[in-house]
């Protein structure tokens, strides 16, 4: 009850507005996370294997806070490092670099989860927000003009019928 006489008060009408579309876009944007960390583990398992034959000493993480182990020996420290990737925090130098150096072809599968993973997916959740926000906002149009409708109708009865009665009076009087 609260939350419809908020909705139709003019001075919330933005606020539910706000509202109605993140309620909306928390369905979305939680299949767009699982779907963001699948591509990680997948990405991450495709990391640990092809990384996992050579030795720590043969890359060179001395740019990097921790060692190769904690950045990708193991596929959730991949997956975690991807995220870094994702993100952009620190990723060239610290991350990429000593794994490319030493096997170049890991950059194609660096620049296939960019593609996917920073492009695609992360400008798809903007999308998402943009739609809903766009949608509640066509709503909140189409309930205020459905209202100013009410009134209008309410206003035009109201107005027949002391034209009514005006006219109603006026040919007793005669």
């Amino acid at each position: 009850r609260l939350a419809r006489t908020l909705k139709l008060s003019a001075s919330f009408r933005e606020l539910w507005m706000v509202l109605s579309s993140i309620s909306e876009t928390c369905k979305t944007l939680a299949w767009v996370g699982v779907l963001l960390v699948l591509v990680m583990w997948i990405c991450g398992v495709l990391i640990s294997m092809a990384v996992l034959s050579t030795s720590e000493q043969d890359f060179d993480f001395s740019r990097g806070t921790w060692s190769y182990t904690a950045y990708w020996g193991s596929v959730p420290g991949s997956v975690m490092s991807l995220f870094q990737v994702m993100t952009r925090d620190k990723w060239a130098d610290s991350l990429v670099w000593p794994l490319v150096s030493q096997s170049p072809e890991l950059m194609l599968l660096f620049g296939i989860f960019m593609i996917i993973a920073g492009l695609s997916l992360m400008n798809a959740i903007v999308a998402v927000v943009v739609e809903a926000t766009l949608s509640s906002s066509k709503q909140n149009d189409e309930a205020a003009a459905k209202e100013v409708g009410k009134l209008s109708t309410k206003v035009l009865d109201s107005l027949t019928e002391l034209m009514s009665d005006l006219s109603d009076g006026g040919a007793r009087s005669d």
